[in-house]
């Protein structure tokens, strides 16, 4: 088998022998090389784009997490307020003064109107 290598008048054959001198592997790896090359390459740039995008989430998670903290700490201590409130409320109540007063200057606006 021979190729014109379309050089000009005096063009050049090459002989090209019908074996090859590679191991099959080398053969299709050679073959295979630049795509391969590419798919590495495109590849590597989704993995680093992934890695960024991952690094830039695990940022905000952190402040989200933190916020949560912050939140859940400002919560307990509201609900400790409202339990101390509850306590002081309920001392006055259970001494009954405060509502028989109350109870009385109701029945004592109920009468006037």
């Amino acid at each position: 088998m021979s190729v014109l290598d379309g050089s000009g008048a005096d063009d050049l054959v090459v002989e090209i022998g019908r074996h090859h001198t590679l191991p099959p592997q080398a053969l299709y790896l050679a073959h295979l090389a630049p795509h391969l090359a590419q798919a590495q390459s495109t590849l590597n740039a989704k993995l680093q784009t992934t890695q960024s995008q991952n690094a830039q989430l695990m940022e905000k998670i952190t402040e989200q997490r933190g916020e949560i903290e912050r939140l859940v700490g400002g919560l307990e201590g509201l609900v400790r307020d409202l339990e101390e409130a509850k306590d002081a409320v309920g001392a006055v109540f259970e001494d009954g003064e405060l509502v028989r007063e109350m109870l009385n200057i109701d029945g004592e606006l109920r009468t006037v109107q």
